[in-house]
């Protein structure tokens, strides 16, 4: 393949970082191949990576490029880990990795790898993008001086287009334009098509790489000119608050919001991480000091934790419209500013988007976890398909079987890709990529990162094939095994003087072994130790069964040594009740150890003894509009029998919440407020 100039000037730069701002259709993929192979065979074991969004794109779109750009050289190939071996110059292996930025994102992938080249294409559209290309990627080009390609289509003014001013200006960086127009293979009466059909905006993006505000943006009247400032200016300060929306797998998000006398808010530092514990939150939170906490209410047992660790929390209104229009309220009357450096604040604010084919009231969010229309939920009135839960409000079941309240169905996308997860049940999920489903071993994955055989739990904990009661059983019998010999034994001497004291058939002595019967409950413990019960049966019959003579030495016994037997007695009884609360404490014992063992079936025997389904093939699934909604609590629900997760909140809990009681009185400059003094 013959390449064009804009690509020709690429390859010929020698700079060791390179930023391509390319339109669609101008080449980047065939350009960034022969960028690989000028690093695979002029070095001998080079190692090259290339990021693309998702594993899929890398597959579909990258591989067989790279294939046919390579060429003869390749050695061999591996499809299922996306890994290409060429043959180097020097007669030795260099080797090519292909992968999806949610892997880097997820999972840390690349770490610890030392490259030589690591190619990140179409960058505008990685979420974290800052935070794990400082700790993952980065790293990986210290030792080896390694060479960086950043490329991408414009996706609004986000961390692309900052990375783009910031190679500008420095002399390290080459940097490239190049339009749909610059590919000669591009036919130009197609593209005057799409001009005339398309909004002039998305054209200029899409097709010419300018950049532009996103289509349908709820914050439009945000503008970076006006409402960014540095962080340098210092605020006359009246209150300090602080918003929080609860995540794990999704970023934690926590913004600290300065209010100074004219009640306008500084939004003074942020932050957003991914795999931060509740009491990581607030460890970190302690070095902001705020006066009063806004957190999303989704998750109350966290924000019990919050209060318990002396914050003031307030209670927090999730009327999505209501605090959205709040915070446009604030932005369009010059109440609200942004710190530059609350980058990912800023991101979210310049691409959080509604659906133009969908409703304009709820906005498009990127990180929401999807379902395909007809997927069936299970609620307390039996299976519902989410498409036709729109707008109603109940209760469904839950992560171990609880029944939990849901809310806010609605449609989330309008032209979202989804997965198709067939399992050898002959069942079958569709979700968004994105989407959190359960493993058998208790962790939460994204579907795009399932294999064919992984486990995932279905309706586990309702349906579970574990037999409780017999083992509860089993755990009695072993525990009183050990102790029904000690017990027996310490009262044998007092069973087998009875059965002598019977044997004399005397009224008296008759009336006194009933009174031991009452003291003793003899019969009882003949029925609880079985083995203490057969020796005295055993005595008995041997005592019937002597001479006339015998019998009647043993009532003289008796007579002669009637208080020895009644201090034998009472000894033995102490003995015996010492022995029976030793048994009830071993009861505790009994109810510990089921919970142990409770635990290790949960953890190792899962698999085996309760219902799991295990994945057949992951294929592409539909194109079109999905659904989400909202569980409280536990944020779980069952989607066609598998248990699965369901999902920028933080300034609007923290602003709305805030203020309700305060009017908004327009700022008529249209510049930030003058500082007091700088910092030094």
């Amino acid at each position: 393949m013959q390449l064009h100039i804009k690509q020709s000037e690429v390859i010929k730069s020698d700079k060791r970082f390179k930023l391509l701002n390319w339109g669609r259709r101008a080449g980047k993929t065939s350009c960034l191949a022969y960028e690989a192979f000028i690093d695979l065979y002029n070095k001998d074991k080079a190692l090259v990576s290339y990021y693309a969004p998702t594993t899929t794109d890398a597959r579909d779109i990258a591989w067989e490029i790279f294939k046919e750009t390579l060429g003869k050289t390749i050695i061999k190939t591996n499809e299922v880990l996306l890994e290409i071996k060429v043959r180097n110059k020097f007669g030795g292996e260099s080797t090519l990795r292909l992968a999806g930025w949610e892997a880097v994102k997820n999972r840390d992938k690349g770490r610890g790898v030392e490259n030589d080249l690591v190619i990140l294409d179409e960058v505008a559209f990685y979420p974290q993008f800052k935070e794990k290309f400082e700790k993952v990627i980065e790293p990986t080009l210290l030792t080896s001086k390694g060479r960086l390609i950043l490329t991408s289509t414009p996706n609004g003014f986000n961390h692309f287009y900052d990375s783009y001013n910031e190679a500008v200006n420095n002399p390290l960086w080459f940097v490239s334009h190049a339009t749909s127009y610059d590919n000669p293979h591009n036919d130009p009466e197609e593209l005057a098509r799409l001009k005339k059909e398309k909004d002039q905006d998305v054209f200029a993006q899409e097709y010419l790489a300018d950049f532009r505000k996103i289509q349908g943006l709820v914050y439009k009247d945000f503008n970076r000119e006006r409402h960014v400032f540095d962080p340098e200016l210092v605020i006359n300060k009246r209150d300090e608050i602080a918003g929080i929306d609860w995540g794990y797998t999704n970023p934690l998000a926590m913004l600290r919001i300065f209010v100074d006398n004219d009640n306008n808010f500084f939004i003074y530092d942020e932050y957003y991480r991914t795999e931060k514990t509740t009491e990581e939150a607030i460890e970190f939170l302690g070095t902001w000091k705020p006066s009063s906490v806004y957190p999303d209410p989704a998750e109350p047992d966290r924000n019990v934790l919050l209060a318990k660790a002396g914050y003031y929390v307030k209670d927090v209104n999730k009327d999505i419209k209501s605090g959205i229009d709040k915070v446009i309220s604030l932005f369009r009357n010059n109440k609200i500013f942004v710190s530059k450096n609350c980058v990912e604040l800023i991101t979210e604010l310049e691409s959080y988007r509604y659906d133009e084919k969908l409703s304009k009231e709820i906005p498009v969010k990127e990180s929401d976890h999807c379902f395909a229309p007809d997927t069936l939920i299970k609620t307390t009135k039996g299976y519902k398909k989410i498409k036709d839960m729109v707008g109603e409000a109940g209760y469904l079941y839950s992560i171990d079987n609880r029944i939990e309240k849901y809310h806010n169905v609605r449609p989330t996308r309008s032209n979202a890709e989804t997965l198709k997860i067939e399992f050898e049940d002959k069942s079958m999920l569709e979700v968004t990529p994105d989407h959190l489903l359960l493993l058998s071993n208790g962790e939460w994955i994204e579907a795009q990162l399932l294999n064919p055989m992984d486990l995932i739990q279905s309706d586990t904990y309702a349906t579970a094939n574990i037999q409780w009661v017999k083992l509860l059983s089993l755990s009695w019998r072993e525990i009183l095994q050990q102790v029904k010999q000690k017990i027996a034994q310490s009262c044998m001497g007092i069973l087998q003087w009875k059965d002598r004291e019977r044997a004399s058939c005397s009224p008296h002595r008759r009336k006194f072994t009933q009174q031991c019967d009452r003291k003793l409950g003899a019969k009882i413990c003949s029925r609880t130790f079985e083995s203490a019960h057969d020796t005295r049966e055993e005595g008995k019959s041997e005592s019937m069964g002597r001479d006339y003579s015998t019998t009647y030495k043993e009532m003289a016994w008796v007579k002669r040594g009637e208080s020895v037997a009644l201090d034998t007695w009472e000894e033995c009884n102490g003995e015996a009740t010492a022995n029976r609360k030793e048994l009830c404490l071993l009861s505790r014992e009994v109810f510990n150890k089921e919970k142990e063992y409770k635990c290790k079936i949960l953890s190792s025997e899962l698999q085996n003894e309760s219902k799991t389904k295990k994945i057949e093939r992951i294929t592409r699934g539909f194109q079109g509009v999905v659904y989400n909604l909202e569980v409280e609590n536990t944020h779980c629900l069952i989607a066609n029998g598998v248990i699965a997760h369901n999902c920028m909140d933080s300034l609007r809990y923290s602003l709305f919440m805030y203020t309700g009681s305060i009017p908004v009185a327009r700022n008529t400059h249209t510049s930030k407020p003058k500082p007091i003094n700088k910092a030094l």
